[in-house]
């Protein structure tokens, strides 16, 4: 099942055929369906959210344990012990999905009936993406963890030789109207089948993440024998500064465009964006519109004697916003008289004549929002909304709005802001909480898309992008 990957360059085929002919693969191989479908079912969770080295690039290695005799193909899985809710599950050497979404199975049916399930598998293999199995708990409506252990891969710090697994973890936790939030990763700087993806794909792997059978580092996959450990060099959050601190990147120096150094920092996107803006504000670099981001300075300045306030990230407070003022809405829906209506009014047309003044629109839009916790009656609820707006009113949060907010924003939040007062009018509480949801849920998609334009500094995005395009009224 070899393959000469430059007459692949730019094939495409549906997801849809991917799983028939991978399913189809596995039963050619002999496996009964239920190891066809499980297998088959963990692969294209990887694909299907770009994790190539844990997709179906593991056909072939699948097929060659299942004929080659290593995996059992057409396996009897049992419980072999079980005591409330914990349970052992025997996967009698089968495929390692087969056998996790069985366990995840077992496991939420003891939650269901104990708050709480957990089922350890032995005699298995192995079983491709973690988080897969998480998310599938996830689905059913638990939060879900997966845990495995694996072959030594990983070096000590300053190690030499392999010493210990890459023994991912995974969780999931549901999210109402809206796709489980995943969290998925290997306790080492890379998986070990991201060396073998590079490799297959004669890519350099990013700097510090693996090394060569005498425990130098390298970015050639072909010699790559083992991996750096989880909080290497370049494998934690404050990598960045890191790199400037120690003179990688100079004053003046324009930072890599965004994708890759989120590749190189092993961190998604939305968290480079966010430690960006903390450095900015911090005076690391400066982010310049059309252009990139640049380092200004190079060395720690003392610390003040006062704490530093901690900071909520801007899509957590935006997520949190929705999960209680939705509800609010809602509730305001079935409670709104004709003199709350007109509170609300009066913000509206207070944002409507604001929108060139950054600070007056803001009061105006959180007169909106608490205008509508007070018509709930309740000090708390009240209390909490308007606290979690002020938490924007904070050097971080000033720094965002001088990149995304303007007038343009402003003036599509309003609209929002509308909708959602019309449906409290009209005491329509499912329209006042979907309404809600789409306002806030917008105003984090308009703050994500504007983030990446302005801060990828590359050529056709962000260019000529000023203060009145992005993120505003959230």
């Amino acid at each position: 099942m070899t393959s000469n990957s430059k007459n692949l360059a730019g094939s495409l085929a549906p997801l849809a055929a991917i799983e028939d002919f991978c399913r189809k693969v596995f039963l050619a191989a002999g496996t009964d369906q239920e190891t066809a479908d499980a297998a088959t079912r963990g692969m294209l969770h990887g694909t299907r959210y770009g994790i190539d080295s844990h997709g179906v690039r593991l056909l072939p290695h699948y097929v060659r344990g299942l004929t080659e005799g290593r995996l059992n193909p057409r396996p009897h899985l049992a419980l072999a012990n079980a005591f409330g809710a914990v349970a052992s599950l025997d996967a009698d050497n089968g495929h390692g999905a087969l056998a996790t979404y069985t366990a995840m199975e077992h496991a939420t049916r003891l939650a269901g009936e104990f708050g709480i399930g957990a089922v350890a598998i032995r005699n298995s293999s192995h079983f491709g993406p973690a988080g897969a199995y998480a998310v599938d708990a996830a689905d059913r409506g638990f939060i879900g963890f997966a845990f495995c252990n694996s072959d030594s891969f990983v070096r000590l710090h300053d190690g030499a030789m392999r010493f210990h697994g890459t023994n991912p973890i995974a969780c999931a936790v549901p999210v109402r109207n809206s796709s489980p939030w995943l969290f998925d990763m290997a306790t080492s700087a890379v998986p070990y089948n991201r060396v073998q993806l590079y490799r297959s794909l004669s890519r350099q792997l990013p700097e510090g993440v693996a090394s060569d059978e005498r425990g130098y580092d390298t970015t050639d996959p072909d010699v790559a024998d083992m991996l750096a450990p989880l909080g290497g060099e370049f494998g934690f959050k404050g990598a960045g500064l890191l790199m400037i601190i120690r003179g990688e990147l100079a004053v003046g120096q324009r930072l890599p465009a965004e994708r890759d150094l989120a590749e190189q920092l092993s961190v998604s996107r939305p968290t480079l964006r966010e430690a960006l803006i903390v450095l900015e504000v911090e005076g690391y670099i400066n982010i310049r519109m059309g252009s990139g981001i640049y380092v200004t300075r190079k060395h720690v300045a003392e610390a003040s004697g006062r704490d530093r306030e901690s900071v909520e990230g801007p899509f957590e407070l935006l997520q949190a916003r929705a999960i209680i003022e939705c509800a609010i809405s809602e509730e305001a829906a079935r409670n709104a008289g004709p003199q709350d209506i007109a509170v609300l009014d009066e913000a509206l047309r207070a944002m409507s004549g604001a929108v060139e003044d950054a600070r007056a629109v803001l009061v105006a839009d959180r007169a909106f929002h608490t205008g509508i916790a007070a018509i709930v009656g309740n000090a708390t609820l009240l209390r909490v909304t308007g606290e979690l707006f002020d938490m924007r009113m904070t050097p971080y949060f000033e720094k965002l709005a001088s990149h995304f907010e303007g007038p343009v924003s402003w003036r599509t939040a309003l609209e929002e802001h509308r909708a959602i007062r019309d449906a409290i009018a009209a005491g329509d509480s499912t329209g006042a909480k979907a309404a809600m949801r789409t306002h806030l849920t917008n105003s984090q998609k308009r703050f994500s898309e504007s983030f990446g334009e302005e801060f990828s500094g590359e050529e056709g995005r962000g260019h000529g992008a000023g203060p009145n395009k992005g993120n505003a009224g959230i």
